[in-house]
């Protein structure tokens, strides 16, 4: 069914989605195959038919040509949110209610449960989560989940983590997780040794951030005698600790990810499991369940295997040690004797460096996107308020791990493709770039002399080479924001459609259990199809709901993250602003009221309005904004262009920093 078809189609059409707030609007994003895009479908409140932000829901929907808009209703609750909600207790309506913080659309009310009554007083701040919704009452039952202290708005730390407990993940576990976890088995017995295979004599090492303290993944790594090497993936065996629908289990579900910010984590599982048990720390028993590759120097698979194994990592290391020592090869390669590593290490990590150069290459050729990514890291005191600020350009440490992550996750995905017409399974997909996105690249590519043609099936070797050969220029920051911003959303879903960006037929996560649930599914999955334990994975329908509520859950989780880095842009912006002068930024985005501006060494966001940009009228034109100066001179403003500016207003409660426009940078 065409595009056209579907907008003159008075027949309703079914959806289901995600119910959420866009400003003013409730309602839900649903991918339209036909289209391939995502469209919004409004739900006026009338039609909500008791539906709750974040539930799951089946709609029905049609194409309003008046209002150039589709419109919806709920026809069907699939699955009640299981969100964390940050509540205040008030007296209403003759009753105790619980009344939601924040902008919610309509105003909401949850009742109490009698017997938090007396825990409870008027004001209070609490955390709370649907329990359920008696059909003749009007407002739902909550369930508590814990009380908030009054000054828990007095300090920075204390602020982010609101962001993170208004999009629902909070530090605290249930009480009632206590006995579950107190249960747990931590000693490994030997009938469980005898039934994996044994690699705790071999050479074995972790590579992470210096800080990180939930290892999931450990190489192992031993030369064969026909010249090739034998190189496993270990990755925690997480589920064998977490009994499937337990107490735990369902509430690592709820969570569905660890959450990321300054110098915290909010886990999925209890630090006892992500910290301890399954952490694959050093000098260590540890269950894993890995991936064994038989390699040549050169990367090419010869054979690979599946596999319970035990191992006992040899030493923790970190990207930092390990660049130092590539670096240090890269400027004496003939000195042998490098400090921190023997002689077994230092030979293991210089051959899986170049394994996975090769494999970089051989990926990047095949269709593979290059992304320039940075990284944003404040170093920050007790309170959070941050002390410096450093921008990190991922090393040639981090993409040996992450070329090996990739290749057991890719192997996974194409053992789980054998059984797709029996079997649901997850996969990590990731669907075609934004048509006008991609033609907004090309048109500035064409404007610097390059030309793209994005009707071709090779666009991303076009923009490969665009981004090699504009990588040391002023133009390297555009093109790598333009090309962000053109890409989809990556998801998890039963359906492989493949991998876009990656350049991957087939695709999962398997290599991070302790912090996705994702992965959590995959190992169960995996187990069940190698052991032949039916157990391990649920229904189509079951597994693709699944699916629903870790997308929803990571898109949160991006969402706590970004806010908190706001916050901490506005607190550097403003240690800044004391010391006043001007500050050289890049155009990052474009509204009709003016332009975003990123700020060259730090990162740091704001808006410049136009209305403060001197002698000048603007008009805004297909996404770029055209300046008409006096004596006719005329400037487009697009994404890339330098300026200098100097910091005006900033508020940490909007989280918003408005820039003052100085001049113009010529490039």
């Amino acid at each position: 069914m065409s595009f056209q078809k579907i907008k003159s189609n008075t027949k309703r059409l079914t959806a289901r989605g995600r119910l959420e707030a866009k400003g003013v609007q409730m309602g839900i994003y649903f991918h339209d195959t036909y289209q391939k895009a995502s469209i919004w479908i409004q739900i006026r409140p009338k039609f909500l038919n008791r539906s709750l932000l974040g539930d799951l829901l089946k709609v029905t929907y049609r194409y309003s040509d008046k209002r150039k808009a589709y419109y919806g209703q709920c026809i069907e609750i699939i699955k009640r949110t299981q969100k964390c909600i940050v509540a205040r207790v008030v007296f209403e309506f003759e009753d105790y209610y619980y009344q939601i913080e924040g902008k919610t659309i309509p105003k909401r009310y949850y009742l109490i449960d009698q017997q938090d009554l007396s825990h409870l007083s008027i004001g209070q701040r609490v955390l709370i989560r649907f329990k359920q919704w008696d059909p003749h009452r009007s407002y739902p039952l909550a369930e508590l989940i814990q009380t908030i202290k009054a000054n828990e708005k007095s300090s920075y730390r204390n602020q982010i983590n609101q962001i993170a407990l208004h999009y629902g993940f909070q530090n605290s576990f249930p009480q009632k997780m206590l006995k579950d976890i107190q249960s747990l088995t931590t000693s490994i017995t030997t009938e469980e040794t005898k039934n994996r295979m044994d690699f705790r004599n071999e050479l074995t090492f972790t590579i992470d951030q210096e800080t990180a303290k939930d290892l999931d993944d450990a190489i192992s790594f031993k030369k064969l005698p026909n010249s090739n090497y034998q190189i496993g993936i270990h990755i925690a065996d997480v589920t064998h600790y977490l009994p499937k629908d337990s107490v735990l289990d369902r509430e690592a579900y709820h969570r569905g990810t660890s959450v990321y910010f300054i110098d915290q984590v909010i886990p999925m599982l209890p630090e006892v499991l992500s910290n301890d048990l399954c952490s694959l720390n050093p000098s260590e028993d540890k269950l894993t369940f890995s991936v064994i590759f038989e390699m040549t120097s050169e990367g090419k698979v010869m054979h690979h295997q599946f596999a319970k194994t035990i191992i006992n990592s040899n030493q923790r290391l970190s990207y930092q040690q390990v660049q130092s020592l590539f670096d240090e090869n890269n400027h004496h390669p003939k000195n042998v004797h490098f400090k921190g590593f023997s002689d077994s290490q230092r030979h293991a990590l210089l051959v899986l460096h170049d394994i996975t150069k090769h494999l970089r290459f051989k990926r990047i050729k095949e269709g593979s996107l290059i992304i320039q990514s940075e990284e944003v890291k404040y170093e920050v005191d007790q309170d959070a308020h941050p002390i410096n600020v450093t921008i990190r350009i991922q090393n040639q440490a981090q993409q040996l791990i992450e070329e090996l992550m990739l290749l057991a996750n890719r192997t996974v995905a194409d053992f789980f493709s054998r059984y797709d017409a029996k079997i649901p399974t997850v996969y990590r997909v990731h669907d075609l770039p934004d048509v006008d996105g991609l033609e907004q690249i090309s048109q500035r590519l064409k404007s610097i002399g390059i030309t793209m043609n994005t009707s071709t099936d090779n666009v991303k070797e076009m923009l490969n080479a665009s981004m090699l050969s504009l990588a040391k220029t002023p133009h390297a920051y555009w093109l790598s924001t333009l090309i962000t911003k053109a890409m989809s959303k990556a998801q998890y879903r039963t359906k492989n459609i493949g991998h876009y960006g990656l350049g991957f037929d087939k695709y999962t996560h398997f290599t991070s259990p302790i912090r996705r649930y994702s992965d959590v599914l995959v190992h169960r999955i995996l187990k069940s199809l190698l052991f032949h334990d039916k157990e391990g994975y649920p229904g189509f329908r079951k597994l693709e709901e699944y699916c629903d509520h870790i997308n929803f859950q990571e898109i949160n989780a991006l969402k706590v993250e970004r806010e908190v880095q706001k916050f901490m842009q506005c607190l550097y912006v403003l240690k800044l602003k004391q010391k006043g002068g001007a500050y050289k930024g890049y155009v990052s985005g474009l509204s009709r009221y003016g332009m975003f501006v990123e700020l060259s060494e730090t990162k740091c966001q704001g808006m410049v309005f136009f209305r403060e940009v001197p002698d000048a009228k603007y008009s805004f034109v297909k996404n770029r904004w055209i300046i008409e100066k006096r004596k006719k001179r005329r400037k487009v403003v697009e994404i890339g262009d330098l300026l200098h500016v100097s910091i005006g207003k900033v508020s940490l409660e909007r989280k918003l920093i408005d820039y003052h426009f100085i001049k113009w940078i010529s490039p």
